[in-house]
C-alpha cells in the first residue's frame, strides 16, 4: 500500500530514490500524506500489543506446566478468554469466587477461622459423629485453613483478594495439586453417614445443610459428580471432583458446580 501511494504522489513531487528513507516533498498531498503516517504507527501499536500478549502467555506456561502425575488436567488448564490479574483465568477466578462466598457464612466478604470450625462442628453435630472421628474433621479442618486459606499465615481472617492468590500459589505447583484435596477423604467420610463408601443425593443434601449452603442447590451439585447417574458417588470420584474443581480452569470442567452455580463476576 504504501509503495502504490508513493508512486502516485511522484506525479505531484520529486523523490529522492537513492537514499535509504524517501523524502518526498508535498505540499498540496499533506492530509494524504498525514493519514498514512497515521496508518504506519496504529500498525506499530497492535504488532507492538501482540507480542505483549504472546510474552504473558510464554510466562504463564513457564509456570504451570511443570505437572507430569495431572498431566491430562493440566492441559486444560488455559483458556485463550479473558484473564484478571497475575494471570488467573477468569473462569478459574468465578470458581474460587463461588467457593468463598458459599463459605462466607456470615457473608461480611470474609473467610475467618471460627467459620471453619462452625462448619466442622455442624458436620460433627448433624451427623452424630463422636470420639475419635469427631477430633479428626477438627483436626483437618484446622489443617485446610492453616494450608490452603491462610496461605500459611498466622492468621484468622482473610478477604477473597488474598484467599484466590493463596489457592493460585497452590495449584500452580505440581506438589500442590497432589495435595490440594488432602483433608477430603476425612470429610466425604462424615457424609458418609452409613460408612458403605458411597454417598448418595440425600447425603450430599445433608453435607449442603452442613455447611450452610442453600438446599435448592444441592441437586445439581450433586449430579456434577454423578454423571453417569448410578445413584451414588464413591470417595475415589468425589476426590477427583474436588480436585477437578480447584485445578482446572477452562469452561469444560464438569464439576465446575459442585458447590451450586457460579456467582456473577461482580460479586
Amino acid at each position: 500500500m504504501l509503495s502504490f501511494t508513493l508512486h502516485n504522489l511522484e506525479k505531484q513531487a520529486p523523490v529522492y530514490k537513492n537514499r535509504m528513507f524517501c523524502s518526498v516533498s508535498v505540499y498540496n498531498t499533506r492530509f494524504l500524506t498525514n493519514t498514512l503516517v497515521l496508518t504506519i504507527i496504529a500498525i506499530s501499536i497492535t504488532a507492538l500489543e501482540s507480542e505483549h500478549t504472546k510474552l504473558k502467555y510464554k510466562k504463564f506456561n513457564t509456570i504451570l506446566l511443570k505437572s507430569t502425575k495431572f498431566e491430562e488436567l493440566t492441559e486444560t488448564m488455559f483458556d485463550n478468554g479473558n484473564q484478571i490479574e497475575n494471570n488467573m483465568p477468569f473462569f478459574w477466578w468465578r470458581k474460587m469466587k463461588t467457593h468463598f462466598v458459599r463459605h462466607d457464612l456470615n457473608e461480611d466478604g470474609k473467610l475467618t477461622l471460627s467459620d471453619y470450625r462452625n462448619i466442622a462442628k455442624r458436620v460433627i453435630e448433624i451427623n452424630n459423629i463422636t470420639g475419635t472421628d469427631a477430633q479428626s474433621i477438627r483436626w483437618s479442618m484446622d489443617e485446610l485453613w492453616n494450608k490452603y486459606v491462610s496461605g500459611g499465615q498466622l492468621v484468622d481472617i482473610v478477604d477473597f483478594e488474598t484467599w484466590v492468590q493463596n489457592i493460585w500459589d497452590v495449584v500452580s505447583t505440581e506438589e500442590g495439586r497432589e495435595n490440594i484435596v488432602a483433608p477430603v477423604p476425612l470429610f466425604f467420610d462424615a457424609i458418609d453417614v452409613d460408612h458403605d463408601g458411597k454417598i448418595n443425593l440425600q447425603d450430599y443434601h445433608n453435607y449442603f445443610k452442613c455447611i450452610g449452603i442453600e438446599q435448592k442447590y444441592a441437586t445439581a451439585a450433586y449430579y456434577c459428580m454423578d454423571t453417569q447417574q448410578q445413584g451414588f458417588v464413591e470417595k475415589k470420584d468425589f476426590i477427583e471432583a474436588i480436585r477437578s474443581f480447584f485445578v482446572c480452569t477452562t469452561e469444560n470442567d464438569p464439576h465446575s458446580c459442585i458447590w451450586g452455580p457460579l456467582v456473577n463476576s461482580n460479586l
